[in-house]
């Protein structure tokens, strides 16, 4: 728990990166160990990797979606790689993701009875195609 919120913790699909909070780090299949981490500019609740691993997607704030491509090595490079696929009004709300078997991200709207999907998350940018209350 930071700061009084309880933030999602997530594992790339291949079991190499963790992200919590602001932080992407390595995650050692072997022994459990993390390190290496990188520090990267957002917060958020809602966090998923794609299923090839490459990419990650955090919810900040509940209105705004971004990408990061993790596969560069450092936190200026990954930072400096941040898409944002949506920025939208206050009231939207969008936080919990999860990866899904059919390799798109849902993602829960606050109020809202429909899921929001990433239907291409192994896409880079806006080829990802955010899909609003699909």
């Amino acid at each position: 728990v930071v700061n009084n919120y309880e933030w999602q913790m997530k594992f790339s699909p291949n079991g190499l990166k963790l992200y919590y909070y602001t932080e992407i780090f390595d995650f050692d299949l072997h022994n459990g160990v993390v390190y290496n981490p990188i520090t990267i500019p957002i917060n958020g609740y809602g966090s998923s990797f794609s299923s090839n691993s490459r990419y990650l997607y955090i919810s900040s704030s509940g209105n705004l979606i971004v990408q990061f491509d993790i596969s560069y090595s450092n936190s200026t490079d990954i930072s400096n790689s941040m898409i944002v696929l949506y920025n939208g009004i206050s009231n939207d709300e969008y936080w919990g993701m999860q990866l899904a078997g059919n390799s798109r991200i849902y993602i829960a709207a606050n109020d809202s009875s429909y899921l929001t999907s990433i239907d291409y998350p192994d896409n880079y940018g806006l080829a990802s195609q955010f899909n609003p209350y699909s």
